[in-house]
């Protein structure tokens, strides 16, 4: 018995002295890591040169900033430099935390025109201190309306809005080299006639404004190397139309909605380039017909459209690039080449829940090469040609219909539906108001809800996109015209809200940009 606890006693004190012996170790780990750790001293990175205002005229000042981060564990002062092509203007002293960023500037006023080489620490950008702009306004500037601004402009002008207001009536261009600056004004017609007509002249830049309600929302007739960019145009018969020869332009970041035919259209007119567009509700998104050949249209979205295609070439559109454009859930097809269109490159397009097919080659369009395109879920077909066409190279496509197998589909679950939410505007899911998720990618781009609202009632939705992704957030009426939209970049939440004036059915949609995942969405009524 004895024997027995003085072997327990052992045990004990053996245990004890390993638990003792483990916690001595870890202390004097940690000692010796703390000891042997030293702080970093001070080291700059500098980053995110900005101007503000990003267009400035002589005489006028202009604050150059950027980010200085210190990347050390001390606190440091940094001596930034500022140099205007070349010479050293100005050094400027900064104290920051350590591993913490602050922001420098400097003011500057330059008078004469020239574009100049800004430089901070290494960093560059271009600065170009423009000619004082024609301006317009209601109250309070030279010009109350913008067409005598136009017709006082000369050549390299430009015509600045200085409001944000509705002014009625068409405009045309008449100088070459002409900048007309919406700043967000709206140019409103009378449900006929041309909103903006550029006849001849070339070189003209149109830029961040609306065009509502006319019959043509712009021509251009034989114009070259101008630049449409940031306009939005909306409600007209037919959007923006590029005839007799117009080469060489470009359309970029703008958007075409609700227009009674085409959104954007190009008739004999070559060498345009087509980018970074939304057009949609239209009866066709994107229009290139009757011998308009080597156009680029790129990274477009071209959906929704309500009686025909997405993008539709035809009448001898040859040797143009369609790429990385979206042609979802259109009335008819997502793309269609007819009419002798040849040699064209359809690539890296993405067009899915079209009514009829996803790509479509008919009446003797030949060699054409349509590869890695993603083809989904289309009505009648994914990709097809008619007898009359020849020589078409389909390469690499991932095409699948509605007997894809469940392992290569995402189950979702939208707003609790048990199912992805409906993409089609015109029959979105009825939801209640509260606190929802759902899911969205390059295949599924819309999820489409609405709520019945009384006449006074105001609706308030916000949603938040996936870290990594950029979807947008709409705002429609019973019609399906815009109440109120919200693009935001990245990853940004975006909010809409509207009160409605007659009782109906309001309806949202969460539209995907770009990555892929789960978004929380939100609505209140009022």
């Amino acid at each position: 018995m004895i024997a027995k606890n003085i072997v327990k006693t052992v045990i004990s004190l053996f245990i004890v002295s390993l638990i003792i012996g483990s916690i001595l170790v870890i202390y004097f780990t940690r000692q010796k890591v703390e000891v042997e750790r030293t702080p970093s001293p001070a080291s700059f990175e500098v980053s995110n040169l900005a101007f503000n205002p990003s267009e400035v005229e002589v005489g006028e000042p202009v604050v150059i900033s950027a980010t200085v981060r210190n990347v050390g564990d001390l606190e440091g002062t940094y001596t930034a430099e500022l140099k205007i092509n070349g010479e050293t203007l100005e050094n400027k002293y900064v104290t920051v935390d350590g591993q913490g960023s602050q922001t420098i500037s400097f003011t500057v006023v330059e008078n004469i025109i020239e574009t100049y080489t800004i430089e901070v620490d290494g960093l560059q950008r271009a600065l170009s201190v423009l000619k004082p702009a024609l301006k317009v306004g209601k109250t309070g500037y030279p010009y109350s309306t913008i067409q005598p601004a136009l017709n006082t402009a000369q050549s390299g002008d430009r015509i600045k809005v200085m409001d944000s207001a509705v002014y009625e009536g068409s405009l045309e261009i008449l100088r070459d080299t002409i900048i007309l600056d919406f700043n967000g004004a709206t140019i409103l017609g009378a449900g006929s006639g041309t909103g903006i007509k550029i006849n001849g002249e070339n070189y003209a830049t149109i830029k961040n404004g609306v065009i509502e309600n006319f019959g043509f929302c712009m021509t251009l007739n034989n114009s070259n190397q101008n630049t449409i960019e940031n306009m939005r145009w909306q409600n007209n018969t037919y959007g923006i139309y590029f005839s007799e020869n117009s080469n060489h332009n470009t359309i970029t970041n703008c958007m075409a909605t609700n227009n009674k035919q085409v959104g954007i259209g190009l008739n004999s007119s070559s060498h345009n380039t087509i980018s970074n567009n939304i057009s949609e509700y239209n009866e066709v998104g994107i229009d290139v017909k009757n011998g308009s050949c080597f156009n680029v249209v790129d990274n477009n979205v071209a959906s929704n459209q309500k009686f025909e295609s997405g993008i539709q070439l035809a009448g001898a559109a040859s040797n143009n690039q369609i790429t990385n454009n979206t042609t979802n859930s259109n009335y008819w097809f997502g793309i269609i080449i007819d009419s002798n269109s040849d040699n064209n490159l359809i690539e890296n397009n993405v067009t899915n829940l079209n009514e009829g097919s996803g790509i479509k080659i008919l009446s003797g369009s030949d060699h054409n090469t349509i590869k890695n395109n993603t083809v989904l879920y289309n009505v009648v077909e994914q990709i097809g040609e008619d007898g009359t066409c020849e020589g078409n190279v389909f390469l690499n496509n991932t095409t699948a219909g509605p007997g894809q197998s469940a392992e290569e589909n995402v189950v979702e679950n939208d707003a609790g539906l048990g199912r992805d939410a409906s993409s089609d505007f015109a029959r979105p899911d009825e939801l209640a108001p509260g606190n929802y998720t759902g899911y969205l990618d390059n295949f599924d781009i819309y999820d489409c809800y609405k709520i019945h609202l009384n006449s006074g009632q105001r609706i308030t939705v916000e949603m938040t996109p996936p870290v990594g992704a950029d979807f947008d957030l709409l705002l429609n009426d019973p019609n399906l015209g815009r109440l109120d939209a919200s693009y935001n970049f990245d990853s940004a939440a975006e909010s809409v809200s509207s009160t409605a004036t007659s009782s109906g059915y309001c309806s949202f949609i969460v539209r995907w940009w770009q990555g892929v995942g789960t978004y929380s969405l939100s609505f209140y009524v009022s």
